[in-house]
């Protein structure tokens, strides 16, 4: 068959993970590309782009660096027969083509993600999972925990459960910018009244099947920043840098 990637995920992944997935997805494709992987969208058509939107995260590798297209939808239509775990079976073969780096990776991202609703076999031995794990190291700061055992990825006996971030404190939100898609708001980072409050402008993704905040945005946590961003917006008013 070739070499393979197989997985068993739950045919409606949560919601509450996906901003958290896709914005890791995004991340890795891009770092992907930077490390000079031809990355395009699932039919693998030259200057076409990866999907990575709020439904759905699908690629390919382009021309005859291509193979079978990879894909994770949020929603898994016509699943068809789920394993008595209950969930659906899909795969992608990449050949060890260039783009296996991103879909290891992504593999990598969407089992941390979403844990027991998502399970991953691979034909690949443990060492040549190696490049998409310290992808995922150095760009989302984990992945050197999971490994390929028995051909199962699975998190290493001696590694710690990860930790779950507290959802913010809203102080105030204001109007939201490019309509709706980006939201302004001050937050605590916790309910600790000593947490510190930040002025978070965050991306808010919205689809068919999943609704809420990704990681893509900015935080700034001093008036000396604040500052500086609004002398830098003043200019860009008076000048009319930007289109009405």
């Amino acid at each position: 068959m070739g070499y393979t990637h197989h997985w068993y995920r739950s045919v409606l992944l949560p919601p509450e993970s996906w901003g958290e997935f896709l914005d890791d997805a995004r991340r890795l494709v891009d770092a992907a590309g930077v490390r000079g992987v031809p990355l395009a969208g699932p039919a693998a058509e030259a200057g076409s782009l990866p999907v990575l939107t709020a439904d759905e995260v699908a690629l390919n590798g382009v021309g005859a660096d291509s193979c079978e297209s990879f894909a994770i939808p949020r929603v898994f239509e016509n699943p068809g027969r789920l394993n008595e775990a209950g969930l659906v079976h899909d795969f992608c073969k990449t050949r060890h083509r260039p783009y296996d780096l991103a879909v290891t990776a992504i593999l990598i991202a969407a089992k941390r993600r979403f844990g027991d609703v998502f399970t991953v076999t691979s034909d690949g031995d443990d060492p040549e999972w190696a490049d998409g794990r310290e992808l995922c190291r150095t760009v989302l700061g984990f992945g050197s925990e999971y490994a390929i055992i028995d051909r199962w990825l699975v998190r290493r006996p001696e590694a710690p459960a990860p930790r779950a971030r507290p959802d913010p404190i809203v102080i105030r939100e204001f109007p939201a910018l490019s309509d709706g898609r980006y939201r302004i708001r001050v937050v605590r980072s916790s309910a600790n009244s000593r947490a510190s409050v930040i002025l978070d402008l965050r991306e808010f993704a919205r689809g068919v099947s999943f609704e809420g905040y990704t990681r893509r945005g900015i935080r700034i946590a001093s008036l000396a920043d604040v500052r500086r961003l609004r002398e830098a917006l003043e200019v860009i008013e008076r000048e009319s840098l930007l289109r009405e």
